[in-house]
Protein backbone atom coordinates (compact mmCIF):
# COMPACT_ATOMS: atom_id res chain seq x y z
CA UNK A 1 0.00 0.00 0.00
CA UNK A 2 1.28 3.44 -0.93
CA UNK A 3 -1.06 5.40 1.35
CA UNK A 4 -3.01 6.93 -1.53
CA UNK A 5 -6.22 5.23 -0.45
CA UNK A 6 -6.33 7.20 2.79
CA UNK A 7 -5.34 10.51 1.27
CA UNK A 8 -7.90 10.48 -1.55
CA UNK A 9 -10.29 13.41 -1.38
CA UNK A 10 -13.58 13.20 -3.23
CA UNK A 11 -13.63 16.33 -5.41
CA UNK A 12 -17.41 16.44 -5.97
CA UNK A 13 -19.14 19.79 -5.51
CA UNK A 14 -22.60 18.76 -6.70
CA UNK A 15 -24.40 15.42 -6.65
CA UNK A 16 -27.83 14.60 -8.05
CA UNK A 17 -29.23 11.27 -6.83
CA UNK A 18 -32.91 12.01 -7.49
CA UNK A 19 -35.13 8.88 -7.48
CA UNK A 20 -32.19 6.68 -6.45
CA UNK A 21 -32.59 3.51 -4.43
CA UNK A 22 -29.87 4.01 -1.85
CA UNK A 23 -29.86 3.71 1.91
CA UNK A 24 -28.66 5.83 4.83
CA UNK A 25 -25.34 3.98 5.08
CA UNK A 26 -24.34 4.64 1.46
CA UNK A 27 -25.43 8.27 1.43
CA UNK A 28 -23.86 8.90 4.83
CA UNK A 29 -20.58 7.56 3.45
CA UNK A 30 -20.84 9.99 0.52
CA UNK A 31 -21.49 12.90 2.89
CA UNK A 32 -18.49 11.91 5.03
CA UNK A 33 -16.06 11.43 2.13
CA UNK A 34 -17.14 14.30 -0.12
CA UNK A 35 -15.91 17.12 2.10
CA UNK A 36 -16.47 19.80 -0.55
CA UNK A 37 -20.02 18.82 -1.52
CA UNK A 38 -22.16 21.96 -1.77
CA UNK A 39 -25.27 20.74 -3.61
CA UNK A 40 -27.12 17.51 -2.92
CA UNK A 41 -30.34 16.42 -4.58
CA UNK A 42 -31.89 13.34 -2.96
CA UNK A 43 -35.42 14.13 -4.11
CA UNK A 44 -37.76 11.13 -3.99
CA UNK A 45 -35.17 8.72 -2.53
CA UNK A 46 -37.53 6.38 -0.70
CA UNK A 47 -35.06 4.25 1.32
CA UNK A 48 -33.72 7.02 3.54
CA UNK A 49 -34.58 7.65 7.20
CA UNK A 50 -34.10 10.22 9.94
CA UNK A 51 -30.82 8.49 10.80
CA UNK A 52 -29.14 9.87 7.67
CA UNK A 53 -28.04 13.25 9.01
CA UNK A 54 -27.39 12.00 12.56
CA UNK A 55 -23.87 10.78 11.74
CA UNK A 56 -21.36 12.99 13.57
CA UNK A 57 -18.68 12.46 10.91
CA UNK A 58 -20.64 14.26 8.20
CA UNK A 59 -18.87 17.49 7.37
CA UNK A 60 -20.00 18.35 3.84
CA UNK A 61 -20.58 22.12 3.66
CA UNK A 62 -23.97 21.79 2.00
CA UNK A 63 -25.39 25.03 0.64
CA UNK A 64 -28.27 23.51 -1.32
CA UNK A 65 -30.28 20.50 -0.24
CA UNK A 66 -33.28 18.94 -1.97
CA UNK A 67 -35.30 16.69 0.34
CA UNK A 68 -38.50 16.88 -1.71
CA UNK A 69 -40.90 13.93 -1.65
CA UNK A 70 -39.00 12.05 1.07
CA UNK A 71 -41.91 11.24 3.33
CA UNK A 72 -39.80 9.06 5.63
CA UNK A 73 -38.13 12.18 7.06
CA UNK A 74 -39.67 13.58 10.25
CA UNK A 75 -38.84 16.35 12.71
CA UNK A 76 -35.76 14.34 13.74
CA UNK A 77 -34.19 15.15 10.36
CA UNK A 78 -34.75 18.87 10.92
CA UNK A 79 -33.20 18.54 14.40
CA UNK A 80 -30.13 16.86 12.91
CA UNK A 81 -29.77 19.52 10.21
CA UNK A 82 -30.02 22.31 12.80
CA UNK A 83 -27.35 20.66 14.93
CA UNK A 84 -25.06 20.20 11.90
CA UNK A 85 -25.37 23.88 11.03
CA UNK A 86 -24.44 24.90 14.57
CA UNK A 87 -21.46 22.53 14.80
CA UNK A 88 -20.07 23.26 11.33
CA UNK A 89 -20.84 26.99 11.42
CA UNK A 90 -22.11 26.65 7.88
CA UNK A 91 -25.60 27.35 6.74
CA UNK A 92 -27.75 26.10 3.95
CA UNK A 93 -28.66 28.77 1.45
CA UNK A 94 -31.38 26.81 -0.36
CA UNK A 95 -33.67 24.01 0.73
CA UNK A 96 -36.39 22.15 -1.14
CA UNK A 97 -39.08 20.53 1.03
CA UNK A 98 -41.82 19.94 -1.55
CA UNK A 99 -44.24 17.26 -0.42
CA UNK A 100 -42.42 16.60 2.89
CA UNK A 101 -45.58 16.29 4.95
CA UNK A 102 -44.14 14.55 8.02
CA UNK A 103 -42.53 17.72 9.39
CA UNK A 104 -44.61 19.40 12.08
CA UNK A 105 -45.49 23.03 11.51
CA UNK A 106 -43.86 23.95 14.85
CA UNK A 107 -40.52 22.24 14.06
CA UNK A 108 -40.48 23.56 10.50
CA UNK A 109 -41.00 27.07 11.87
CA UNK A 110 -38.06 26.71 14.29
CA UNK A 111 -35.83 25.25 11.57
CA UNK A 112 -36.59 27.96 9.02
CA UNK A 113 -36.26 30.81 11.52
CA UNK A 114 -32.89 29.69 12.90
CA UNK A 115 -31.36 29.24 9.46
CA UNK A 116 -29.96 31.78 7.02
CA UNK A 117 -31.82 30.40 4.04
CA UNK A 118 -32.04 32.54 0.92
CA UNK A 119 -34.38 30.18 -0.95
CA UNK A 120 -37.08 27.94 0.45
CA UNK A 121 -39.36 25.78 -1.68
CA UNK A 122 -42.33 24.17 0.07
CA UNK A 123 -44.85 23.17 -2.59
CA UNK A 124 -47.57 20.66 -1.78
CA UNK A 125 -47.09 20.85 1.98
CA UNK A 126 -50.37 19.97 3.62
CA UNK A 127 -48.81 20.42 7.06
CA UNK A 128 -48.61 24.22 6.86
CA UNK A 129 -51.32 26.86 6.94
CA UNK A 130 -51.78 30.63 6.56
CA UNK A 131 -50.48 31.44 10.05
CA UNK A 132 -47.28 29.56 9.29
CA UNK A 133 -46.62 31.66 6.19
CA UNK A 134 -47.61 34.87 7.97
CA UNK A 135 -45.01 34.20 10.65
CA UNK A 136 -42.29 34.89 8.05
CA UNK A 137 -43.65 38.23 6.87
Amino acid sequence: SNGLENSFMCPLLELNLENSILNDRVLSSILINCKFLKKLNIRNCKNLSDRLFMNNEISSPLEELNLSLIETFTDLTLDSLMLKQLILSTTLKSIYLNGCNNFSQAKLNIFLKQSNLRYIEMRNLTSIDDSFIESFI
